[in-house]
């Protein structure tokens, strides 16, 4: 994309290391966290527990909302 950015978001099991779902887009909006997330509950089922840092896109209620509808526990790493 010539003059701009592109976000890669992943989904990452702690345990394995595996990469399990991932997607590109050119904006940082919280639709696209959900579309990454959702993807992968499709085929999984969904965690136990969610693992995030404190950025904004993974706060909106558009993000936390799909965690909390699927009852699955929202852990944030604490910033340094």
């Amino acid at each position: 994309m010539k003059g701009g950015f592109m976000y890669l978001s992943e989904v990452i099991d702690w345990e394995t290391r595996y990469v399990l779902s991932w997607e590109l887009s050119h904006s940082l909006e919280a639709s696209f966290w959900v579309r990454a997330r959702t993807r992968l509950w499709w085929c999984t089922g969904g965690p136990e527990i969610f693992n995030t840092d404190q950025e904004s896109q993974y706060t909106p209620d558009e993000f936390t909302g799909v965690l909390k509808e699927r009852d699955i526990a929202i852990s944030i790493a604490s910033s340094h």
